[in-house]
């Protein structure tokens, strides 16, 4: 007899002070004393919070995700002081043998990256970054706009497509000039009262054109009112988790809520018993819950991370980090560089391509 597999870990990582810091570090406190409601209605007036999930080995083929919240006000007398300390964003950095993928909820993103693409991308859209055998970018905060929050997730690469091209594949509204992106609307449909957004892969017959290199789905649930979703088609031996955004869900029993991380478990129970059934099943308890949902076949090989490199050995996470260092990843740009000045940076060592 099979039935829906348990959730085998229920996780609340540091929701980390940051952008602006004096607002997340009042949320931070008070969320230290017990008001989680004023921490959160804080939270949600000004931001200033990064909560980075690193993820278990029973997550493979994900590796992170990383949710923002953020606040750029003209008025923040500390934001001068803050800039100085830390740019706006994220300069110029590199990566290799995995992905990222960055889903914008609120405000928007500025990339420059070492292929010669420029983009901005907002609320509504994701940018699917295959760094594969090595690029170097930039991801600074698109301030003109004041609030800001997103995903950001990072996808193992199997062996076999490390040392693919870097490549970059969007969904929905972004202004692009050079390199050639693929681009499509963000697939989002209404499924038993539940908006469903799907970055990649398949739920409940809507589907997105992400290209991945591994059987997955990356898929946005939003409840107006407390209801149940099922979602039959992931098999059992797939990787699940569930990370709750707003309100609460229960799954399989467990009771998961606003800003924890669910992990369920995965493959087959003892032959007494039977195997998993297929699917995921879940319940929002709470009107406004919005959670996002992570699945994927185990890729099963070695993990070796150094930094911003995963590979499956030491060797060539070293050999990663001294091609960065010998300038194989593009030549390097300041956050404050002009356009112009990107430019013959990426060219300097990229003198193939053209924007």
């Amino acid at each position: 007899m099979s039935e829906l597999r348990p959730v085998a870990d229920v996780s609340r990582h540091p929701r980390l002070p940051v952008w602006p810091v004096a607002a997340g570090l009042s949320s931070w406190a008070s969320e230290l004393v017990g008001l989680r409601r004023l921490a959160r209605a804080l939270e949600d007036r000004w931001g200033g919070r990064v909560q980075p999930m690193q993820l278990p080995a029973l997550a493979d083929p994900f590796l992170m995700l990383v949710h923002h919240r953020h606040t750029f006000s003209a008025w923040d007398p500390l934001r001068p002081l803050s800039a100085l300390v830390m740019p706006e964003g994220f300069p110029a950095h590199p990566h290799r043998g995995f992905e990222t993928v960055t889903f914008v909820l609120d405000g928007g993103m500025r990339h420059r990256d070492s292929s010669g693409v420029k983009m901005t991308y907002r609320a509504g859209s994701a940018q699917w970054l295959t760094a594969g055998s090595g690029v170097l970018h930039e991801e600074m905060w698109a301030t003109e706009h004041p609030t800001h929050e997103l995903y950001q997730l990072w996808i193992n690469l199997p062996r076999a497509h490390k040392w693919d091209a870097p490549q970059i594949q969007l969904l929905g509204d972004a202004d692009v000039q050079g390199g050639s992106p693929s681009r499509a609307p963000l697939p989002v449909s209404t499924i038993d009262g539940v908006r469903v957004t799907v970055l990649a892969g398949a739920c409940r017959g809507l589907r997105s054109p992400i290209h991945t290199r591994s059987p997955l789905a990356v898929v946005r649930l939003e409840w107006e009112a407390p209801g149940r979703f099922a979602w039959p088609e992931v098999p059992a031996d797939h990787t699940a988790l569930c990370f709750v955004r707003r309100g609460a869900v229960t799954i399989a029993g467990r009771v998961v809520r606003a800003t924890e991380l669910a992990t369920l478990d995965r493959g087959s129970r003892d032959a007494a018993s039977g195997t998993w059934a297929p699917g995921l099943s879940l319940e929002a308890t709470e009107p406004g819950t919005d959670v996002l949902w992570m699945t994927g076949a185990p890729l099963g090989e070695p993990v070796v991370m150094g930094g911003s490199m995963v590979m499956n050995t030491e060797r060539e996470v070293a050999e990663a980090h001294r091609d960065y260092q010998a300038g194989r990843f593009g030549a390097g740009w300041a956050p404050t560089a002009s356009d112009e000045e990107w430019a013959r940076a990426w060219r300097a060592t990229r003198p193939d391509r053209q924007p």
